[in-house]
């Protein structure tokens, strides 16, 4: 994951140099990462930068922020790592990430104020406070563009269009659904996965109905907290409440954006589990 992030900000540093071109972006970032991305040009201040997401982002997003709780790590090698995952989360440009990355700061900067030393913690907030003059309009700007501005207010009338269908198709056949893999042919998101749609909760109802989505989708849940309660029960305040931040956007994302099935987005759910496996032995063995 750190290699990842520095080698998305090493594409990015590349293309504010002008060392390569906007299309050569793409080309750069699927031959090192064999992975499809999406991109678009984005506005910070006079400066030009460039929006690469691709599927795989919502690992580092999720699983790095644990980071900071690891014990025996130098605090500093902790706090350069979280402002490399906020570089990161702005080259990704995702609503999401920006959202979830905030929270995991949030949470961050309650548990560890206390510990920071008063001369490092004041310092900081000097150095934010002097930097924010030169930053903080042109970081407001670009974030007004992406969660305000008339792209995203097209793209979210594509997810308004396909939920209304969505619901009207759950209304049909609300009980049972309309079977395994149906999808809606007139709204067809994906050739290679046509019955995903981007409220993927839904998109289960419709296939599932309501029952499907209980035994099945709401099941599998329900098993896998279960399985993660064995360890979190057991692990520090702070394991818990990063855990609980990770869950809920992971079950809070398939509302609005599919993320339920695919490899990429089961890393997070078997790193998230591994993670407090961990956390859990290492607590164990210092008792």
């Amino acid at each position: 994951m750190i290699l990842k992030i520095i080698a998305k900000i090493f594409i990015e540093i590349s293309f504010l140099c002008g060392i390569i071109e906007y299309d050569a972006v793409f080309q750069l970032y699927e031959e090192i990462f064999r992975a499809p991305a999406s991109m678009m040009t984005m506005d910070f201040g006079s400066i030009e930068l460039v929006r690469v997401q691709s599927p795989s982002d919502i690992v580092v997003a999720s699983l790095l922020p644990f980071y900071l709780i690891i014990p025996n790590e130098k605090e500093g090698i902790k706090i350069f790592n979280f402002l490399m995952l906020g570089i990161y989360t702005l080259i990704v440009f995702s609503r999401v990430y920006i959202v979830e990355f905030a929270c995991f700061m949030f949470v961050a900067v309650v548990f560890y104020w206390k510990k920071i030393p008063k001369k490092v913690r004041y310092g900081g907030i000097g150095i934010i406070a002097i930097s924010s003059l030169v930053w903080f309009r042109p970081m407001v700007e670009m974030l007004c563009f992406r969660f305000f501005s008339d792209n995203v207010a097209e793209a979210d009338s594509v997810r308004t269009e396909q939920i209304r269908e969505l619901v009207i198709g759950i209304k049909n056949a609300p009980i049972w659904g309309h079977g395994m893999g149906s999808f809606l042919p007139d709204l067809i998101r994906s050739e290679e996965i046509p019955f995903s749609y981007e409220a993927e909760y839904l998109s289960f109802v419709y296939q599932l109905g309501i029952v499907g989505f209980i035994i099945l989708i709401v099941g599998i849940l329900c098993i896998y907290l279960k399985r993660l309660w064995i360890y979190v029960r057991n692990n520090s305040l702070e394991v818990k409440v990063f855990s609980f931040v990770c869950i809920s956007w992971l079950l809070i994302r398939p509302a609005f954006n599919p993320s339920f099935l695919g490899l990429q987005n089961g890393f997070p759910v078997i790193g998230l589990l591994l993670l407090n496996a961990y956390f859990n032995e290492k607590s164990r063995s210092e008792i």
